[in-house]
């Protein structure tokens, strides 16, 4: 499961909505919890592309980027559980 949810976040590193999508789907088929796809796999990649940001190897319009993935994902997340 570790594995699935750093794909998740390597997704969301990369900035690629279409695969950050289709791998939460996978992980969440595979019965891994909303909570625990939303922190360890979509805010941890928020997390490292903030770490980048803050080092200088991100620019601006990466972060706001990644920003709109957690909305994103999460409203994708509660629209997969109702």
């Amino acid at each position: 499961m570790e594995k699935q949810l750093k794909d998740v976040m390597d997704a969301v590193v990369a900035g690629n909505i279409g695969e950050t999508q289709d791998t939460v789907r996978q992980v969440l088929d595979k019965g891994t919890t909303p909570m625990d796809v939303i922190n360890k796999g979509l805010v941890a990649g928020l997390d490292v592309v903030g770490e980048q940001f803050a080092n200088g190897e991100a620019f601006l319009q990466k972060s706001p980027k990644a920003s709109r993935y957690k909305v994103r994902e999460s409203r994708f997340v509660t629209l997969v559980l109702c």
